[in-house]
């Protein structure tokens, strides 16, 4: 369990990482193509300042979300 933790910690970093690469901010879409399968308004509800673009503390929280609630392993 100890290792699936890391596992799911170390994706998170890699996927912050990414986005820092692209400029550091994602559209809706963009999340939306990312993760596939989970509703638009859980993506939104991480979008704090409303203007469509998710920096990375917002990306971290729609990972969380759908780490959370998406995943089944």
């Amino acid at each position: 369990m100890v290792r699936y933790a890391l596992f799911v910690l170390a994706a998170c970093a890699a996927t912050a990482t990414a986005a820092l690469a692209q400029g550091g901010t994602l559209t809706l879409q963009q999340l939306e193509r990312k993760y596939s399968g989970m509703s638009p308004v859980h993506i939104a509800k991480c979008d704090r300042d409303g203007d469509g673009v998710y920096n990375r503390s917002e990306q971290l929280c729609v990972a969380s979300i759908y780490n959370t609630m998406y995943r089944d392993d």
